[in-house]
């Protein structure tokens, strides 16, 4: 009798063991893709990089040989998004993130929004800014939905308090508070994104900066200004909700063909080939994810997954048709949805989150995932957390390799186990 329990027990337990087995051979089959290699060349070329800004034309940079000619070589860009620098506690971020740095060695450093959240005063802007001109590193950044959203709504509630607000109001102080991030957090030696969007545009931070080498031209890049939040819409993923997120407005679409054009006459009648940077989705993300699902020949996947869905605007002017009419703008990367990571070739245009460091306050989404964690520790093949930076190789004929770089596979925790085993640092524990 003794025995036949055992026995039984034996049998639960064997076929627990199994199934465990099975769910975690499942898994390392779910994201093959993340470690996947690039099969590109990501080292940096040696060279020295300046930021040209003449008195007329669009601000360029270039590198130098040793020599001071100019260099025809290729030029590394790496982004990083949604690093959501808040407290004290930024100190694990910046240290991972540096890092990166050290191990890409990049010659332009580029964050996707949501850099600094809940400060209304200038210390984490200063902070941020001071990282990189520490380190003389060329860097530029385009504003998120939670960048300036302290103190807009600060200075809504205060506004509040004296009246009624009509939406023109509200959109009055939304405006004044990202223009003041923005103005806030660029400048410097090394920033390289201004506003030039100008009266009639939409946003704050709407840019265009050159890539240039011996033959002009190889590459443009476009900062857009994708807002935060459209109140008196409702949101179709939370219907409760009565906002949905900003996007790329009509105004920045025509500025857009405008530069375009000028950016042709500058490069003595070639179109350029250029890259789009911004914050929120565009509605054809989710599009081209489903696309890749469906596998209707639409969309291709590159790499990576999405493990959420879309956080775009319900409204849509059109940018993505514009990107694509272009016979330009080839490579299309936003932030945001902090769970995604894939970068899908979709009906000629490349769409791709880029890779972000999310350890730092409320938005950290993997702080409590102790399952995933766990599977993490037993092998990162299991389960891969986005976190890390992605790199782009702008190639002198102005073709662009991409390629991810995923924190559980590169060298940038070590004597940080504890936090990174917490994933984040609070107040107590800096």
């Amino acid at each position: 009798m003794q025995m036949g329990l055992l026995g039984i027990i034996g049998v639960i337990l064997l076929s627990f063991a199994i199934i465990i087995l099975a769910i975690l051979f499942v898994l390392s089959f779910v994201r093959p893709h993340l470690y996947k290699s690039c099969g590109i060349d990501t080292t940096t070329v040696e060279g020295r990089v300046e930021f040209v800004r003449p008195e007329k034309g669009t601000p360029y940079l270039i590198k130098r040989k040793s020599d001071g000619s100019i260099s025809d070589e290729r030029f590394k860009i790496l982004t990083c998004t949604d690093m959501h620098i808040n407290t004290e506690a930024s100190a694990f971020t910046f240290t991972v993130f540096s890092r990166f740095l050290d191990k890409e060695k990049p010659d332009l450093v580029l964050l996707l929004g949501d850099n600094i959240v809940g400060h209304a005063d200038t210390v984490m802007q200063e902070k941020l800014k001071n990282f990189f001109e520490s380190r003389k590193q060329y860097w530029g950044f385009v504003l998120g939905n939670h960048d300036s959203e302290y103190k807009i709504t600060k200075d809504i509630k205060a506004a509040e308090k004296k009246g009624m607000l009509s939406e023109k109001d509200r959109e009055t102080i939304v405006a004044a508070g990202r223009k003041w991030m923005f103005d806030t957090l660029s400048g410097g030696t090394y920033c390289i994104v201004r506003d030039e969007g100008g009266k009639g545009v939409f946003g704050s931070g709407n840019c265009v900066v050159n890539i240039k080498n011996s033959k002009g031209i190889c590459q443009s890049l476009f900062f857009f200004d994708s807002g935060d939040y459209i109140y008196g819409v409702r949101r179709k993923a939370f219907g409760s909700e009565k906002r949905c997120y900003g996007y790329i407005r009509e105004s920045q679409i025509d500025w857009y063909r405008r530069r375009l054009s000028e950016l042709t006459a500058e490069n003595g009648g070639i179109r350029p080939k250029s890259m789009a940077f911004f914050h929120i989705p565009l509605p054809e993300f989710q599009k081209a994810y489903t696309a890749v699902k469906r596998r209707n020949g639409v969309a291709k996947r590159i790499y990576g997954t999405n493990y959420e869905r879309v956080c775009a605007s319900d409204l849509n002017a059109g940018a993505f048709e514009a990107f694509k009419s272009s016979n330009s703008t080839h490579t299309v990367v936003c932030g945001h949805d902090h769970k995604n990571d894939s970068a899908i070739m979709y009906k000629g245009v490349r769409l791709m989150y880029s890779q972000g460091l999310q350890y730092d306050g409320a938005y950290n989404r993997r702080k409590k995932a102790r399952f995933l964690k766990f599977l993490n520790k037993i092998n990162s093949k299991f389960c891969c957390f986005t976190e890390g930076v992605s790199l782009f190789m702008v190639q002198a004929c102005g073709s662009v390799d991409i390629a991810a770089k995923y924190a559980q596979k590169e060298d940038v925790f070590y004597g940080l186990e504890k936090y990174y085993d917490r994933a984040f640092i609070t107040d107590s524990e800096k």
